[in-house]
């Protein structure tokens, strides 16, 4: 937008030059007019010269309001910038005196009394490895019943079958005897052992019998009677060892007699594993003559 004083004045000083000019031309020797004239003329450069000035001035001072109002945004920028930094270091400075007094706090903390380990959790770990040990055995009477069965049925009509008989039913009489033990106890059966016991037996029929077309041979039955022979040793163990650790304690237990039970099936066993031993194991032998085992030298070229 045009600012009228400024046109006035501008307008006003080219009209005073033009008429001073005139003037002079006019009248060259009027010396009043002349004078006039210049005085106009100067009037009208004073005028353009502050006319000048004042435009000049004013933006200058536009200039230097925008330089302020510049810096002082700059400047709470600046101001915002270093409260949020003190912010943050006030909350780091309370983070470590906490930190420290919390160290303090248990440095000075007396150390807790050292305890001695109560004979209630000294009877808590016994149980626990009767209760492991026994699980064990639980899983062994479940293969040595299976075992049995199996032999019984593979040797059906013999002297041998009939044996195998009362000693299945005797193997599933001891198993009842330790299962009495472990609830008189107050110890589970674990699941997991008795069915991993009942695979181990189904994996030890894939053994290898001496026949190329499969089927039942004489080393199955010495080997089933030498595995019977193993778990019955074994059980018999048992009975030692319950003999040892808990006595008579138990009414209804008599370990001794279990013990000499499983040690007359075990000699029982022993006699019929023996026998399997000689039938599978055991063959005739020629006799090698004395002379033929002897090394002969290479023949003598033109000898007789």
């Amino acid at each position: 937008m045009t600012d009228p004083k400024r046109s006035e004045r501008t307008g006003g000083g080219l009209v005073d030059r033009l008429v001073g000019r005139a003037r002079e031309a006019a009248s060259p020797e009027n010396n009043e007019l002349a004078r006039e004239g210049r005085q106009a003329q100067e009037r009208g450069e004073s005028n353009k010269r502050a006319a000048a000035e004042a435009t000049r001035r004013r933006r200058s001072a536009a200039e230097s309001s925008a330089a302020r109002s510049e810096k002082a945004i700059e400047e709470r920028a600046k101001l915002g910038r270093l409260e949020h930094l003190d912010a943050k270091a006030d909350a780091l400075e309370e983070k470590e005196a906490a930190l420290k007094a919390a160290d303090e706090a248990r440095r000075l903390r007396p150390p807790p009394p050292t305890r001695r380990p109560s004979a209630r959790r000294l009877t808590v770990t016994m149980a626990d490895r009767l209760s492991i040990y026994l699980n064990d055995h639980l899983a062994g009477s479940t293969v040595g019943i299976k075992l049995a069965r199996r032999a019984r049925a593979s040797n059906q009509g013999t002297p041998l079958g009939e044996y195998l008989e009362r000693l299945a039913s005797e193997i599933e009489s001891d198993r009842q005897t330790l299962e009495r033990l472990m609830a008189e106890l107050g110890i589970r059966p674990n699941r997991l052992k008795t069915i991993g016991a009942w695979g181990a037996e189904k994996l030890g029929r894939l053994k290898l019998n001496g026949q190329l077309t499969g089927g039942y041979s004489p080393l199955s039955r010495f080997l089933e009677l030498e595995s019977l022979y193993l778990g019955i040793t074994g059980k018999r163990e048992l009975w030692r060892a319950l003999q040892r650790a808990l006595g008579n304690n138990l009414m209804g237990f008599h370990f001794d007699e279990l013990e000499r039970r499983a040690e007359h099936q075990a000699a029982e066993v022993e006699e019929h594993r023996l026998e399997a031993a000689q039938l599978a194991l055991s063959q005739r032998l020629k006799p090698v003559a004395r002379d033929q085992g002897k090394r002969q030298g290479p023949p003598i070229p033109g000898g007789r």
